[in-house]
């Protein structure tokens, strides 16, 4: 079923940004994107000769929002790094049409960790990884759907699957950070106990 980790991950999201993030405003902030981000899902708009999802056009407004926040220099280097997600988006998306021979486990899956690992290696700044991955899939979807509109009439922008790779890559990230917190502190904490004991 499409939609299903998208739904998990969303909510989980939300519950974690809302009762665990300390920053009061981007606690408010983010629970809210989540929130009107579920609940438009289902909503979709015609207009430019495509079908939008309302969900995405929230998604892009806000990513956007805090795009111009974090693009305060260096722009050309940040804009060929998010095109190089949105490319891999693409190239997968195509790849798969035409030769599915390969996509040997569940494309969410496989296009969601692709996604992470270019962005694990082209971006270096932890707080700025969630808003160029983002950047990045939503560039790729637009412009896969595009492709696809020309090639077989598909005009859906922002569908399940969309969201489902969006799902995966998010919690892959998160994860991520979240282990790497993890060595850090525990790095801290086997430190202080060797001097600790030295001293």
């Amino acid at each position: 079923m499409e939609g299903q980790y998208f739904y998990f991950v969303g909510w989980l999201s939300w519950v974690i940004v809302t009762f665990f993030f300390s920053d009061r405003k981007r606690r408010f902030q983010l629970s809210c994107i989540v929130l009107l981000v579920l609940s438009t899902s289902t909503i979709y708009a015609s207009f430019l000769g495509f079908s939008w999802n309302g969900a995405f056009l929230i998604l892009v407004v806000a990513t956007f929002v805090y795009l111009v926040g974090t693009l305060k220099k260096r722009l050309l280097t940040h804009y060929f790094s998010i095109s190089t997600v949105s490319l891999a988006y693409v190239c997968f998306s195509i790849f798969e049409i035409f030769d599915p021979v390969w996509v040997i486990f569940p494309r969410h899956w496989m296009l969601g960790f692709i996604l992470l690992y270019i962005c694990l290696i082209v971006f270096k700044k932890k707080n700025e990884r969630y808003v160029y991955l983002l950047a990045g899939i939503i560039q790729g979807e637009i412009i896969t759907i595009v492709l696809f509109r020309k090639i077989f009439s598909y005009s859906v922008i922002g569908d399940y699957f969309f969201w489902d790779i969006v799902a995966v890559s998010i919690a892959g990230l998160s994860l991520w950070l979240f282990f790497e917190q993890l060595t850090i502190y525990l790095d801290t904490f086997i430190q202080k106990h060797v001097k600790e004991k030295q001293g």
